[in-house]
């Protein structure tokens, strides 16, 4: 089982930070390689949502189930994906002066095909990249 960690202290609150990761339907704006993001099934406290990837001739069709606590977490659990098991959770705690620490932990282990395109280091740097592209997007968002 492989584990990806990374946290981000925004100039926002808990709430508008839960939102922008709640907004499936608008990762294609701003994150790299989605071409879509929709929601199945709206659950209230919890969503079934798909994301499309695509970098290249690789596409990637992942479906989960996001349970929600709003503004405090987001748990999701890949329902149909590229790995054995994928486990993940966005957590946004209160910080001074109105900002929110954002983590996001993920825990997953990689089919074996996948696992023979994919190496650690580009998991990692594309974890970093996908949490970067979030805080700009949520700076932007601040900005509005």
């Amino acid at each position: 089982m492989q584990q990806i960690r990374r946290s981000a202290l925004i100039h926002l609150p808990p709430q508008t930070l839960f939102r922008l990761v709640d907004n499936v339907e608008g990762y294609p704006a701003f994150l790299p390689w989605c071409t879509q993001g929709r929601v199945l099934i709206d659950g209230g406290s919890w969503k079934q949502a798909e994301i499309l990837l695509q970098k290249g001739p690789i596409r990637i069709r992942l479906i989960s189930r996001n349970q929600l606590d709003p503004p405090h977490s987001i748990e999701l659990v890949q329902v149909k994906g590229p790995c054995d098991s994928l486990k993940g959770r966005w957590d946004f705690r209160p910080a001074a002066d109105n900002s929110t620490r954002v983590e996001l932990a993920i825990d997953f282990k990689l089919k074996k095909r996948f696992r023979l395109l994919v190496n650690e280091g580009t998991l990692n740097r594309t974890a970093t990249l996908i949490m970067d592209r979030f805080c700009a997007q949520a700076k932007r968002l601040s900005s509005e």
